[in-house]
């Protein structure tokens, strides 16, 4: 079911678009959105790829207490 309706709405938010603002533009433009959510989620994959290495080398203190130099 969730994949007729997003099928669905992208048809009809996309004709829309195209409808309003021409084939061209409206191709920039989810190009260019589609360009933003490719940096935020390679920003996002390699902040948790940078925690991941840092709980594995076992650093022994919560981020909390890393924060303040507390030794737990």
């Amino acid at each position: 079911m969730y994949f007729g309706v997003g099928r669905g709405l992208g048809g009809l938010c996309g004709g829309f678009a195209v409808d309003a603002a021409g084939a061209r533009t409206s191709f920039r433009a989810f190009a260019a959105a589609a360009l933003g959510a490719a940096g935020a989620y390679a920003a996002a994959h390699a902040a948790g790829v940078a925690c991941a290495r840092k709980v594995r080398r076992g650093s022994g203190r919560s981020s909390a207490a890393a924060a303040e130099g507390v030794e737990v």
